[in-house]
């Protein structure tokens, strides 16, 4: 099996549709799949255009060619199925967002959303594309996990354009917090090295949805889905879809 590209796990009739973040591919999220597949959910993990091949693919894309991926794949699957928890990574959130705000999502869950990164350079990239043209990820400081190794399949080298790609879906999915009601879960670590904590809190607050928990897991890493604390993740994931108390927890 090539977790490098699409794939799918029937189940029953509830899908959940996962996003990958930035530069990576649908490795990144199989051991969540296998987990909601597990639990008897269809599953859909998509291919972003771009990814998943070279990195001088990106050239060719934008963040719409992202988002129309997201779109077609969340059509196809509420035909199959009754009811649709769309999951996003990341760059995977953003697109989530902006998904949520043009359709009726069941259940909106945000893992690491991109919304506000924290490299102050990325809002420039849409001059500085011009002056260099490819950069790359720091992850020297990143806590290493087996599933990292094994499920991390993105690109270390990335072009300009498309990190401005990114800025641009961001500002998009910022922009249209408001015009969401979905049912959200949103988990981060508040000391993400790529996100900042101020973004969970921006899109705990701006989301116009009445059933809404923000929840903090303490060194996850940003790779949420592969770092130390997967298992929480899985649970909070789990607990989220399958359990509705009222209790809204923002902590």
């Amino acid at each position: 099996m090539d977790l490098k590209k699409s794939y799918k796990f029937n189940g029953n009739n509830i899908g959940c549709l996962l996003i990958h973040g930035f530069t990576s591919t649908p490795a990144e999220m199989y051991p969540l799949a296998k987990v909601l597949n597990d639990k008897g959910y269809t599953v859909n993990s998509i291919l972003l255009s771009g990814h998943g091949t070279t990195h001088d693919e990106l050239l060719k894309v934008s963040y719409i060619d992202w988002y129309n991926d997201v779109e077609s794949a969340y059509e196809e699957l509420l035909f199959e199925c009754e009811k649709v928890i769309v999951i996003g990574h990341s760059m995977g959130g953003l697109l989530a967002l902006i998904l949520a705000s043009n359709y009726h999502i069941d259940k909106l869950i945000l893992l690491a959303c991109a919304i506000k990164p924290n490299n102050r350079l990325v809002k420039y990239t849409g001059v500085l594309k011009y002056f260099k043209k490819y950069t790359g990820w720091d992850i020297s400081n990143s806590k290493k996990t087996d599933d990292c190794d094994k499920y991390r399949l993105h690109y270390s080298v990335f072009p300009l354009h498309a990190v401005h790609q990114l800025h641009l879906a961001s500002r998009s999915a910022s922009s249209c917090l408001r015009n969401i009601d979905s049912e959200t879960l949103i988990l981060q670590d508040k000391n993400d090295s790529q996100v900042k904590k101020e973004g969970a809190y921006a899109l705990y607050n701006g989301i116009n949805s009445n059933y809404k928990k923000l929840y903090w897991i303490d060194d996850a890493t940003h790779s949420l889905t592969l770092g130390p604390k997967k298992e929480e993740v899985f649970k909070r994931i789990i607990d989220f879809i399958e359990f509705k108390n009222d209790e809204i927890i923002n902590s």
